[in-house]
């Protein structure tokens, strides 16, 4: 086993890639091997501009991590998101509105235990 860990992993260091640091990557020479990217910043409207990850995957390798599942209160009123992420596609294939929230329910069981950090 640790003779596949070894052969999979670069041979670089690599950083979370966030858009503000976009202009300071390009004017330097690439302090790093690689970039992770987090895909759920780059759905929808007002995601950050894809245009940035085709000019960046064009100068180094592009990670991305993932999500298939969001679950929180109702920050944009929507309580639950699910997604099928496949490749460079990701597709929003179902949301659960507010009122209705999992992230809800827990809070309401803590505070109701008496948790003042829920």
């Amino acid at each position: 086993m640790p003779d596949l860990i070894a052969n999979s992993l670069p041979a670089s260091i690599g950083v979370g890639f966030k858009s503000q640091h976009f202009n300071d990557i390009l004017s330097s020479p690439h302090p790093v091997g690689w970039l992770e990217i987090h895909a759920e910043n780059y759905l929808g409207e007002g995601g950050r501009p894809i245009s940035q990850l085709q000019h960046l995957r064009a100068e180094l390798p592009i990670s991305v991590h993932a999500i298939g599942l969001s679950i929180d209160g109702f920050g944009d009123f929507t309580s639950t998101a699910s997604f099928i992420c496949n490749k460079n596609k990701i597709e929003d294939i179902k949301r659960v509105i507010f009122p209705h929230s999992l992230g809800i329910l827990y809070q309401s069981v803590t505070q109701f235990l008496g948790f003042k950090n829920y």
